[in-house]
């Protein structure tokens, strides 16, 4: 992965899938503060291993191996 910390809106793909591996912003004001906080201080602690957990999560399950096995599962 690119270590980098994952914001985005809110969605439900995003609540159903990713929700523990990105900071999730509801409000232009909350991503302003969050923005903020990043350049002053850097990541957390706890957004440290969100990266951490979300680049193996995507290793273990998401790669372009992955997606082709369930498309050949669909099609045979």
């Amino acid at each position: 992965g690119s270590g980098g910390l994952a914001v985005t809106n809110p969605t439900r793909a995003v609540e159903r899938l990713f929700a523990e591996y990105c900071t999730i912003v509801r409000t232009r004001e909350e991503g302003a503060a969050l923005f903020a906080r990043l350049a002053r201080d850097g990541r957390s602690p706890r957004e440290r291993q969100m990266v951490r957990a979300a680049a193996e999560h995507v290793l273990s399950a998401h790669t372009w191996r992955h997606r082709l096995a369930q498309i050949a599962a669909l099609v045979r």
